[in-house]
C-alpha cells in the first residue's frame, strides 16, 4: 500500500471514530434524560427570586425565592450562594415551612447527573413533599457545567480541575452551622457523575456524612473510606451508560477508568466497613436486595437491584427509591 493510500486510511479510520465518540456522547446525554417509560424531568422553575444577594468574603448568603403555581405551600425554596476559592457555587435548597426554634432537622444533599441541573434534579422524584411530610432539608448543589470533578470522570469539570472537592467542604460546613440543622444527622446521595463523586468524596470525608446513598453510578476510582460509613446503593440492572456488571459502556468515553462491577463495589465497602463476608439477599416489590449485616459502629450496607431499569431514577410503580433513600437514612 502506497504512502498516500495508508495516509488516508488512517484520515478515514480517525473520521469514522470522531464519529463514534460523538455519536456515543448524543446517546449518552439522551440517556442521562430518561428511557422509555420514564418521566422526562423538568429543567426549568416556576419560582422567580425575590432577594439578592452576594458575598465576596466567603460568608454563604441565601436568595429566596417565591412560590409558584406549582410549588406546594409547605415548603419554602432558596438558592444558597457561596465563594469557593475566588468562584461563586450554589445550590438550591428546599425546605419545610414553620421550623421550631428548638427543631433541628435532618438533611439531604443530593447531587445531579452530567448534563442535568441541580433545579432538575430536585424535580427526579417528589421531593418536596417529602421535605414538607418527613421534616428535613433537601440541598441540591449546582456543578460547573452539570458536571463533577471526581477525577477520572467526568468532563468538563474533571478536565478543568474545578475545586468540587473543596466546594463540597464548605457547603458541608455551611449546613453544620445551621441552628436548624442536626450535624449528626446529614446524608449524601447523587445520581450517575453526583453517585461517582458521592463515592470519592464519602472515602476523603467519611466523617462529614452519617449515611451515602449513591445511585446509577459505581465506586469508578475503588476508594475505601478509613472509617465506616453506611452505604444504600441503587441500581438499575439494565443501565447501559454506567452498567451493573461492569465493563465498557456508553459512559466509558468520559471516564479515564473502567467501571467496576456495581457488586463489587459495594461488596468491597462492605469490606471496609468491617460487615460479613456473605450477605443476605432477598427479593421484595420486585426489585433484589443484598444486605451485608454484623458491620462495625453500628453501620449498614445494602444493594439494591431494580430489574428491567436503564440509566434512569430506577422506580418501578411497586418501589420508590426516595422512599427507600428515606427510609435508610432514617428520615421516613
Amino acid at each position: 500500500m502506497s504512502e498516500s493510500a495508508l495516509r488516508t486510511k488512517w484520515i478515514v479510520a480517525g473520521l469514522a471514530l470522531g464519529g463514534v465518540v460523538v455519536v456515543s456522547l448524543i446517546v449518552l446525554v439522551a440517556s442521562l434524560g430518561g428511557d422509555d417509560g420514564t418521566e422526562q424531568v423538568e429543567t426549568t422553575t416556576s419560582t422567580t427570586s425575590t432577594t439578592s444577594t452576594t458575598s465576596t468574603t466567603g460568608v454563604p448568603t441565601t436568595s429566596r425565592a417565591t412560590q409558584g403555581p406549582d410549588e406546594p405551600d409547605d415548603v419554602e425554596v432558596f438558592e444558597l450562594t457561596l465563594q469557593v476559592g475566588g468562584a461563586t457555587r450554589s445550590a438550591t435548597v428546599i425546605s419545610p415551612v414553620g421550623i421550631g426554634p428548638s427543631e433541628r432537622l435532618g438533611s439531604v444533599v443530593a447531587l445531579h447527573g452530567l448534563g442535568v441541573n441541580a433545579m432538575a434534579m430536585s424535580r427526579t422524584a417528589d421531593w418536596r413533599s417529602a421535605v414538607a411530610r418527613d421534616r428535613f432539608v433537601a440541598v441540591f448543589p449546582q456543578g460547573i457545567n452539570d458536571s463533577w470533578n471526581m477525577g477520572p470522570c467526568c468532563p468538563p469539570a474533571n478536565l478543568l480541575g474545578v475545586a468540587d472537592m473543596a466546594f463540597m467542604d464548605q457547603l458541608v460546613a455551611t449546613l453544620g452551622a445551621r441552628d436548624d440543622l442536626d450535624a449528626d444527622r446529614m446524608y449524601l446521595t447523587g445520581f450517575s457523575n453526583g453517585a461517582l463523586f458521592s463515592y470519592a468524596y464519602a472515602c476523603d470525608h467519611p466523617e462529614a456524612f452519617a449515611a451515602i446513598a449513591p445511585m446509577a453510578g459505581t465506586n469508578v476510582g475503588g476508594c475505601r473510606p478509613e472509617r465506616p460509613v453506611s452505604l444504600l446503593h441503587q441500581h438499575g440492572d439494565a443501565d447501559l451508560v454506567i452498567p451493573y456488571q461492569g465493563g465498557i459502556a456508553l459512559g466509558s468515553v468520559l471516564s479515564a477508568a473502567p467501571f467496576p462491577p456495581v457488586q463489587d463495589s459495594v461488596a468491597a465497602w462492605a469490606e471496609a466497613d468491617g460487615c460479613g463476608a456473605d450477605p443476605v439477599e432477598t427479593i421484595e416489590a420486585d426489585v433484589v436486595r443484598t444486605s451485608w449485616t454484623g458491620c462495625a459502629e453500628g453501620t449498614r450496607v445494602e444493594l439494591v437491584r431494580v430489574p428491567g431499569k436503564g440509566h434512569v431514577w430506577p422506580n418501578n410503580g411497586q418501589f420508590d427509591p426516595l422512599d427507600e433513600m428515606l427510609g435508610f437514612f432514617g428520615l421516613r
